[in-house]
């Protein structure tokens, strides 16, 4: 398979559980708008109030947050105060639930009000108020915060779950994939790729190591070695390359929810080479030779069980020989994570 019908095929397929993923992550989040600021007079300031990052920050605290996300509402547009303006925002947005609202500052006192729109039942669901001298700006946004968080986990009966679990400390994992890979650039005239086999360990210090807007953040240093095999294009001499690889890469994971993740990585690359080849004129020949080089790689994984989770990698290599070898590779993952024997069964 040519590169870039590999590459698109291989960007299909990850793409299709990204999109998932990502449809999943609206689905279960709140946006909110930018809150305008409006002085004593009813002017509204040409620039928005911070309210609307402090409110984020503190409701990412919060037990909601491990059952509903909270994102700011993306694009360039003025502080909605109208009814139309924010059902505006949230049908272009495609926001099931959008937060807007103004903080009036006064001589002495802030309040804010803030109303929740819902797209689906186009209403407003709820509206939230608080009142606060402004040396406790910071109380005002923690009344919001506990308002919004109420409603959603009294009102809507929503459950976010018995008290986060402690972190995991220096959790061990095992990864095997299996897959294609192809060359690019001038390797690909005379080379083409049959399969590849990647086996390793990966060490996981601290899960989760922080969080992304409520989601779980941690980081993997991993170790693994690969085997793939080519073989030279039918129109060239008959030969068999045989790869061997070495990696260390530094791996970081994003947890969408309970079953599905995404994950980078990037690390370097010893590769070992082994050329065996059928000479028309001069029988067999063989030559090795080795080289350094860099990966580059994007998974996305889903959970079959405790230990197990099954994903997708695709995986982009540079390996410095003097005519350097590029390759693209798709691999099939399944990955174990060893038992904690420091946490119970």
């Amino acid at each position: 398979m040519r590169p870039v019908g590999f590459a698109l095929a291989a960007a299909i397929a990850l793409a299709v559980p990204l999109f998932v993923g990502a449809h999943r992550l609206q689905a279960e989040s709140v946006r909110i708008a930018p809150l305008a600021l409006v002085d004593a007079e009813d002017e509204v300031s040409p620039e928005p109030s911070r309210l609307d990052r402090d409110l984020l920050r503190r409701l990412d605290g919060m037990p909601l947050s491990r059952c509903l996300s909270f994102f700011p509402a993306g694009g360039d547009f003025a502080p909605p105060l109208s009814f139309l303006d924010a059902a505006r925002v949230c049908e272009l947005g495609g926001y099931p639930y959008l937060v807007y609202g103004y903080l009036r500052k006064r001589e002495s006192v802030y309040s804010a009000e803030l109303k929740l729109l819902s797209r689906e039942a186009k209403r407003i669901e709820a509206s939230f108020f608080a009142t606060d001298d402004r040396e406790h700006y910071g109380r005002l946004v923690e009344d919001l915060a506990r308002k919004i968080s109420d409603y959603f986990l009294g009102d809507l009966g929503m459950d976010p779950g018995g008290p986060p679990p402690e972190p995991r400390r220096n959790v061990v994992e095992l990864p095997v994939a299996a897959g294609f890979w192809t060359p690019s650039g001038p390797w690909d005239e005379a080379l083409e790729g049959l399969f590849c086999l990647e086996a390793g360990l990966r060490l996981v210090p601290l899960m989760p190591l922080a969080g992304l807007k409520s989601r779980p953040l941690y980081l993997g240093i991993g170790l693994r070695g690969e085997y793939a095999v080519g073989r030279a294009r039918p129109e060239c001499e008959t030969a068999r390359l045989h790869r061997l690889l070495a990696k260390l890469p530094l791996e970081i994971f994003l947890c969408l929810d309970a079953e599905s993740s995404l994950g980078l990585a990037l690390g370097g690359v010893a590769e070992f080479d082994i050329l065996r080849q059928e000479r028309a004129y001069s029988g067999p020949y063989g030559e090795s030779r080795s080289a350094g080089g860099l990966s580059a790689s994007a998974a996305y994984r889903y959970a079959l069980s405790d230990r197990l989770r099954l994903g997708l990698t695709v995986e982009y290599e540079r390996v410095f020989y003097s005519e350097p070898l590029t390759t693209l590779a798709s691999r099939l993952c399944l990955e174990y994570a060893f038992p904690d024997p420091a946490r119970p069964r």
